[in-house]
């Protein structure tokens, strides 16, 4: 009697298991359907994505054009772009601060951290490299006095942005009275004055014409020569800028 209570027990249980097993695969007979319209969606959205990204890029590319033929924001879009401007008529802050980074020569790096350490905040690696960079774009082009006295004011304010916009600004106005081949470019003498002369400002604070220190001498010309890294006979200019500072005593008055 107890065998055959097992026996029907047992039946009973076996055939839940196979009925319950039965009906959950009678329950999803469009299993593998609903995996390949998954597959199809995710392809679809791929796609859709790929076309988007698309799209994106080509409105960024007119946004650019637009902007580069703005005047004012134009140009100071160019110079200061972190990809390196928009067109080629203007080499961006950040991409020159990258060039000198990969290719001045290590005698730059030293003399920049020793002026940091002996004259400290003012003598910081962005300050330096943005007065650089405006003696290089614009030395010869507009005043050297604009460029060393945005030095000066930097040593105060630290404001990168108002010196940048500024010296965009008087280089657009400068500019704007030559067509784009005939633009004026400053020579090595005069960049090599215009940077001693803002770097001494910035970092050493020196008055106009005043002598850079003795000690300082050679980490000026190597910070300075660092920004021109590939100019020909830079090195020979700035060593002569160093020399004669005394001599441009009046050089930036009205």
């Amino acid at each position: 009697m107890l065998g055959a209570q097992l026996g029907i027990k047992g039946g009973v249980s076996a055939a839940g298991a196979h009925g319950g097993l039965g009906s959950r695969l009678a329950a999803h007979p469009s299993q593998p359907r609903q995996c390949r319209r998954r597959t199809q969606r995710r392809q679809v959205q791929a796609v859709a994505q790929q076309q988007g990204e698309g799209l994106g890029a080509n409105i960024k590319r007119i946004a650019k054009q637009i902007t580069s033929a703005l005047p004012i924001i134009g140009l100071v879009s160019r110079l200061t772009a972190t990809e390196g401007g928009i067109g080629n008529d203007a080499q961006a802050y950040p991409e020159f601060c990258r060039q000198v980074f990969d290719a001045a020569p290590l005698g730059f790096q030293i003399a920049v951290a020793e002026l940091q350490n002996k004259y400290g905040k003012a003598a910081q690696r962005r300050y330096i490299l943005c007065a650089l960079w405006m003696a290089r774009k614009g030395a010869g082009v507009i005043p050297g006095k604009l460029i060393v006295d945005s030095a000066r004011r930097l040593r105060v304010s630290s404001d990168l942005e108002y010196e940048m916009e500024r010296f965009a600004e008087a280089l657009l106005e400068q500019n704007a009275k030559y067509t784009y081949m005939n633009q004026p470019k400053g020579s090595p003498a005069q960049q090599a004055d215009v940077a001693v002369d803002a770097i001494a400002r910035l970092v050493l604070n020196l008055k106009d014409g005043q002598p850079v220190p003795a000690e300082d001498a050679q980490l000026v010309a190597d910070c300075v020569a660092g920004g021109f890294w590939d100019v020909p006979g830079m090195a020979e200019e700035v060593q002569r800028s160093v020399a004669e500072r005394e001599l441009r005593a009046s050089a930036y008055s009205l």
